[in-house]
This record gives structure tokens, C-alpha cells and sequence, in this order.
């Protein structure tokens, strides 16, 4: 069997997850075949027309954030399928995403990305990992000892995903009460993701100007200006130039007025706050995290 997936990672939560199901795939003797769509210059698949042509399996793996897809790749998703499809019209496809507090996206989103060439999900798989929002001062997220208790979770049930895909069986994970809250949270955090990029900033007196938030951007949204960066809307909010700059300079949502320094926030109202929160716990307590 054949399995080619088409993957973005900002943070390396995604990238592991389709790597070790790779390495747990080739065990039971599937054929897998990984891309990384910044990888892919201007999605052209001219390099890949075979590669999709003798998939079984065609996958997307992907980050979630505020209970959707990265822009980056529902623009991706959207462009491609059309040429996919064009392809290879027997192929069956897979969701792979990652998430750090719950999966608000859900299967009936990724059933209405596919009802442009009139295809269903055959799986559906969900891996709860690391968040990688700033979420605390010091930039640590969870313990090393947390996060290895959660990827061996994770590698248990890509065991069970393998079983069921050999099986030739559908695998549909995450339903629940918690895909009609991902509405509520996307409609909330809706704008405050696409404006992400207003509230971050790069601490001058800290920043080296080593250029590697610069480098490792996905969507080339950081640009060098004067002795400093300064962010685009072209942002798709992967967070991956605050979780690897090497001296922490730059911050979300936060103001160093201390330093002369003020960043825009785009601010959830008090109401919007009260109602996250009440969804956190009424998740929690329904166990369906």
C-alpha cells in the first residue's frame, strides 16, 4: 500500500507525528512517502505526478490553531485538490492533525474541504502534543516528562490507525459535543489569529540579529527593517519564530514599555475571555481532551 502525505508543521508537533507514522507504517510494510508543502516551490507537482498517481492513501497532516487549519494550509489544501484529483481519482485521504488543548476542527470540516472533488475522509486522526501559544512567561509549555507521556499515547494509537488501515477499515476519531464549541472558538479567535502578527515583536536589546526567525519563516512574513523585523499579514500565526528564537526576544501580546517598546494586542473582550474559559472546563470535565 501506497501513503503519501502532504504535511506543514510550525513547531515540530506535526513533523513528528507523521515521522513516527512512517516509521510504524514501513512495519507493516506500507510504502509512505512524507512532503513538507514548504518544500513543494509554488505547489507545483510536476516532481510528483507519479508519487500521487500510485497513492492508495493521500494524507494532509497539520497543526491546529484556534480550532481550524493554518491559512497556509487550507490555502494549500484548496489549491491542490483539484490537480490531485485530476490524478489520481481512486485514492482515498487521510487527516492527521495535532493540537494542544482540544481539536475544535473536526471531521465535518474536513469533509467540506474535500466536497470540491466529492470525496470523504476515510481517516481521521487526532494527536494532542505540546501548545505552542505563548501562554506563560517563562516560554515553557508542559515538563519533558509530560510530553513523553503524550507521544506515547499518540505512538499507541498510530499503532491502532495502522491496524485498522490494513484492515482497509475507516478511521474516524474526535466526535463529540466539542465540534460544535470549535464553532464558538473560531468565530472568536477568527480575527485575532489573521491579526496575530499586529501583537508581535522583537525585543531590540535582546535580538542578535541572527536572521533565523527570518529563515525558518513559512510564509516569509518577517522582514528586516532598519536594525530590526517587523511582521506581515501574510503571518499564518505557526508561532515557530517565538518558540525557536535562541535568546527569547520576541514576545505576543505583551507590552515593554520599560524598553520603549509597545505592541499591539488584539484583546478577546471580557465576555469573550468568560466564555473560553467556561468551554475549557466544561471540556475537561467531559473528559474530551
Amino acid at each position: 500500500m501506497k501513503i503519501l502525505i502532504f504535511y506543514f508543521s510550525g513547531n515540530g508537533n506535526t513533523k513528528w507525528t507523521v515521522e513516527t507514522f512512517e516509521e510504524i507504517a514501513r512495519e507493516k510494510y506500507f510504502d509512505v512517502e512524507l512532503m513538507s508543502i514548504e518544500d513543494m516551490v509554488g505547489w507545483d507537482f510536476t516532481s510528483y505526478h507519479n508519487s500521487i498517481k500510485n497513492a492508495d492513501i493521500i494524507g494532509f497532516g497539520t497543526p491546529i490553531y484556534g480550532s481550524n487549519l493554518p491559512r497556509i494550509m487550507t490555502s494549500f489544501i484548496q489549491t491542490i485538490l483539484p490537480q490531485i484529483d485530476k490524478i489520481n481519482k481512486n485514492a482515498t485521504y487521510m487527516f492527521m492533525n495535532t493540537y494542544g488543548y482540544v481539536n475544535g476542527f473536526g471531521i465535518f470540516k474536513a469533509r467540506q474541504l474535500l466536497k470540491a472533488i466529492n470525496k470523504k475522509p476515510k481517516v481521521y486522526f487526532n494527536a494532542k502534543l505540546f501548545n505552542s501559544a505563548p501562554s506563560r512567561k517563562d516560554h515553557s509549555q508542559i515538563t519533558e516528562n509530560e510530553l513523553a507521556k503524550r507521544k506515547a499515547v499518540v505512538i499507541l494509537k498510530l499503532k491502532k490507525l495502522c491496524e485498522f488501515i490494513e484492515g482497509g477499515k475507516t478511521y474516524i476519531k474526535g466526535l463529540g459535543p466539542h465540534l460544535v464549541i470549535g464553532i464558538i472558538i473560531r468565530n472568536l479567535l477568527r480575527k485575532s489569529i489573521e491579526n496575530n502578527y499586529k501583537a508581535m515583536i522583537c525585543d531590540g536589546n535582546l535580538c542578535t540579529d541572527c536572521g533565523k526567525c527570518i529563515v525558518e519563516c513559512p510564509t516569509k512574513s518577517i522582514i528586516k527593517e532598519g536594525d530590526g523585523i517587523c511582521f506581515s499579514d501574510s503571518c499564518t500565526s505557526c508561532m515557530r519564530c517565538y518558540n525557536n528564537c535562541p535568546v527569547q526576544a520576541i514576545s505576543v501580546g505583551k507590552y515593554s514599555g520599560e524598553n520603549g517598546y509597545k505592541q499591539y494586542r488584539n484583546r478577546l473582550s471580557s465576555f469573550q475571555g468568560f466564555i473560553i474559559f467556561i468551554l475549557m472546563i466544561y471540556l475537561k470535565v467531559m473528559s474530551i481532551y
